[in-house]
């Protein structure tokens, strides 16, 4: 009743006797082993593997008295029923073990699950930024580092996508400098071969004018010649003006500012306009009643109503009136 595990608890005298059952005989070979563990005065070590059977020397002797009192007690234990606790504490103890095994299998592969994968999603997402695709963004994770670790890599990003954009601005704005520059150096050197050209072509109108005008002191008296070299000096008047135009815009003509009438030079020009606006376009030109007189150097307002009406015919290539 005090432990389930015993079978039976015997005290043994020195005699070999059981205390309070004196017709109990021991067996011969129980009565040596008893014997000599009362000269040993000493008990027995309890190994389930060797027996079921465990004394225990409870030493009495006390030296005013003759007699020695010492006992031995037998307690004989139930072993299959400990070798069965044995073996069911072991099968816990190994079930407890498998299943404690599987939690930590499944605990590992959650944890790696909700952070190996972010971490590797991140690694691939910043690959594709380190290749070139700068448009390209880490996406923000659930967990709270890895999360501002994304906004930290994404800041960085953009700030390089800046300077990378400042640079190539940068490079545009300086390559335009340089195309103006050669452009510049090929208009400049268009210029010196324009001036060079019209002072040349200058020289030669100078002496067609010269010659024009021997001519009409001689045949001044001729109305049909006087009107046909009239119509010569006009039209060496008019190339002279075209050379002084790109004498102006080589820079080799100095701007001559005067008083002019709006409504001389664009009659002066009349027949030039319309040769440059074509047969499509009818040219009606309507003078002003009285003088419209502007301090300006002469050539460069025809070259400003020569551009106007250029304009003007461009953007009517199906005909109409200028």
């Amino acid at each position: 009743e005090i432990n389930p595990l015993i079978e039976y608890i015997r005290i043994y005298d020195r005699h070999g006797h059981i205390f309070g059952n004196p017709d109990y005989k021991p067996s011969e070979e129980l009565r040596n082993r008893l014997m000599d563990l009362f000269y040993k005065r000493k008990g027995t070590s309890f190994d389930i593997n060797e027996g079921d059977r465990y004394f225990l020397f409870v030493d009495l002797h006390n030296p005013r008295y003759p007699t020695d009192s010492s006992k031995l007690v037998e307690v004989k234990y139930k072993t299959f029923l400990i070798k069965d606790k044995i073996k069911r504490a072991f099968i816990d103890v190994l079930l407890n073990g498998v299943l404690l095994f599987l939690i930590s299998l499944f605990i590992a592969y959650i944890i790696s699950y909700l952070i190996d994968y972010p971490i590797s999603k991140m690694v691939k997402e910043i690959g594709e930024i380190t290749s070139g695709n700068m448009k390209n963004r880490i996406s923000e994770s659930d967990i709270l580092e890895l999360s501002k670790l994304a906004q930290n890599i994404n800041m960085m990003v953009d700030s390089i996508e800046e300077h990378i954009a400042k640079i190539n601005k940068e490079q545009e704005e300086r390559q335009n400098l340089e195309n103006q520059l050669r452009q510049s150096q090929k208009m400049e050197a268009v210029g010196l071969l324009a001036g060079g050209i019209a002072h040349d072509f200058n020289n030669i109108m100078s002496a067609i004018l010269g010659y024009t005008n021997l001519l009409q002191m001689q045949f001044g008296e001729n109305k049909d010649i006087k009107s046909k070299l009239d119509q010569i000096v006009s039209a060496v008047e008019r190339g002279s003006r075209l050379i002084r135009i790109l004498l102006t815009f080589s820079r080799r003509q100095c701007i001559n500012i005067r008083v002019v009438d709006l409504n001389e030079v664009i009659s002066g020009i009349s027949k030039l306009l319309r040769r440059i606006i074509g047969e499509d376009i009818r040219l009606n030109i309507r003078f002003s009643n009285e003088s419209a007189n502007v301090l300006a150097d002469i050539t460069n307002i025809e070259q400003v109503i020569m551009n106007l009406v250029t304009n003007a015919r461009d953007a009517m290539p199906q005909g109409g009136e200028l």
